[in-house]
């Protein structure tokens, strides 16, 4: 899958948005 930087960026709002601690996004590794 190619992504470019700013998806990943809108993505990564979206999950600080429902998990502002950044605890969702070690699951996505």
């Amino acid at each position: 899958m190619q992504t470019t930087e700013n998806e990943v960026l809108e993505v990564l709002k979206i999950i600080h948005n429902f998990e502002p601690y950044g605890i969702g996004a070690r699951n996505l590794k």
